[in-house]
């Protein structure tokens, strides 16, 4: 998303109605024909149809949770009655609000991969919202561009940074940068594991080989400094990492602290309702004062206790550790529509800062889309000279065909097909094509130059 922030935050205010250069032709003169560009520009073609259709979906779930968020009490935060019943859902009971708002209430997701169903409307019409939405955006061209990323550019940022300011006064906060700062001894693989995702996310994010960059500043006139250009981007690309990552650091550590002084209080219920039926005896019976102060007295107190009665108490509790808790926090949509969720819960105001963050995720994932779509846009009409004359006629086929592609994730097996190309797909296209296109161009442009 930085890749896109920085590189139209750019080029945005310097667009010219009309192309100057096509890059291609710029970087590799050799090709007489159209054969020989479809080579360079349909594997990044092809990238960017896959990227605009899961990044669209990721928008309809949070433009869905947006929606709910000017509810009060919020939906997710709460079971939902069971119908012509005073009882709470059993299946949410289980499991957490979130969790059951989630996968139960949003996605309606099938038990497995293999079962079908019918389209869930809630999620098809957030994903013609969408792709409405980008339509209009594409529909006035590059001209109307360059306003729209004033607001879609500036609006994320400026609510990043009200994020950046109230999550290090969150009660616990620092803990996730004590964790992050402390030294972890990891192996060998692990430590190859991090140097992968840490380089893919930055390729991602810059959106090197998938021709996006070389899409917008083909519009800029040719005296334009494209290295001071590139310097910007870079360095807002970085920025923009920065302030995410500490504003996630901040939240992980505000939730670990909540949610292992509400696992504490938990086991203190529990041991009282054990000691009271006779399961434990009267030594387990927590100190009338823990309920006051159970974060800092509830450990020490089960330090104090006899070896015997200490594993009794140890076998009938939750494992209330930080460091366990910091471990089971996912990366994606986990941590979005989950753990990022459930932490405003605990703050007041829950629902003024979820529409915050939902609407600047939307703007992020907007314009994201809008860089892929005019990766999308600019071999098509390179390839196809047609498509010049009759931009609009591009704009909405286009348009359509993504909106009827991303359907196929609004099924109930949906988000399993969606986690397997985030997961396991979305990396290998993302390192290889920046490399042998650098490769290529280091070959036949020449290093040197």
């Amino acid at each position: 998303m930085g890749r896109s922030l920085g590189v139209q935050w750019v080029a945005g205010p310097k667009l010219y109605t009309q192309r100057k250069l096509r890059p291609q032709q710029y970087f590799l003169p050799w090709q007489r024909g159209p054969e020989e560009r479809k080579a360079f520009e349909v594997p990044g073609l092809n990238v960017c149809i896959i990227q605009s259709i899961l990044k669209s979906v990721a928008n309809c779930w949070c433009l869905l949770y947006l929606s709910q968020s000017f509810q009060f009490p919020l939906p997710w935060e709460k079971c939902p009655l069971v119908k012509n019943s005073s009882d709470f859902d059993a299946e949410c009971a289980r499991t957490t609000p979130f969790m059951y708002f989630w996968y139960r209430q949003t996605l309606k997701i099938s038990d497995t991969i293999e079962d079908d169903g019918t389209l869930i409307s809630s999620v098809s019409l957030s994903l013609f919202v969408t792709w409405c939405f980008i339509g209009a955006i594409m529909m006035h061209g590059i001209k109307i561009l360059g306003k729209v990323m004033y607001v879609l550019v500036l609006l994320p940022y400026l609510i990043m940074v009200c994020f950046l300011i109230w999550s290090p006064l969150l009660n616990g906060s620092l803990f996730g940068l004590q964790h992050l700062l402390k030294f972890k001894k990891v192996s060998v693989l692990d430590c190859f594991m991090i140097i992968i995702n840490v380089g893919n996310h930055l390729l991602s994010s810059l959106g090197l080989g998938l021709g996006i960059i070389a899409a917008f500043s083909s519009y800029l006139p040719p005296s334009n400094n494209c290295l001071v250009d590139a310097v910007v981007v870079a360095l807002v690309n970085l920025g923009t990492m920065l302030m995410t990552t500490a504003v996630i650091i901040f939240v992980v550590g505000f939730w670990v602290t909540i949610t292992t002084n509400r696992c504490k209080e938990k086991n203190v219920e529990v041991l009282i309702n054990l000691v009271s039926l006779g399961e434990l005896p009267p030594e387990a019976m927590p100190p009338a004062n823990i309920v006051s102060n159970v974060a800092s007295m509830f450990t020490s107190w089960l330090e104090s206790l006899p070896q015997s009665v200490k594993k009794m108490v140890q076998s009938k509790v939750s494992q209330c550790n930080t460091e366990d808790q910091i471990m089971k926090t996912t990366i994606g949509p986990g941590f979005t529509f989950l753990l990022f969720v459930e932490t405003m819960s605990f703050v007041p105001g829950a629902a003024y800062w979820s529409i915050l963050f939902f609407l600047m995720y939307l703007s992020f994932g907007m314009t994201a889309i809008v860089g892929n779509m005019q990766g999308i846009f600019t071999p098509l009409q390179d390839t196809f000279s047609g498509f010049k004359n009759h931009p609009k006629l591009l704009t909405v086929s286009v348009t359509l065909l993504l909106f009827l592609g991303s359907l196929f994730f609004a099924q109930p097996p949906g988000y399993y097909y969606f986690r397997l190309l985030d997961d396991y797909w979305f990396s290998f296209p993302t390192v290889l094509l920046p490399t042998m296109e650098t490769m290529g161009i280091a070959w036949i442009y020449g290093a040197k130059r």
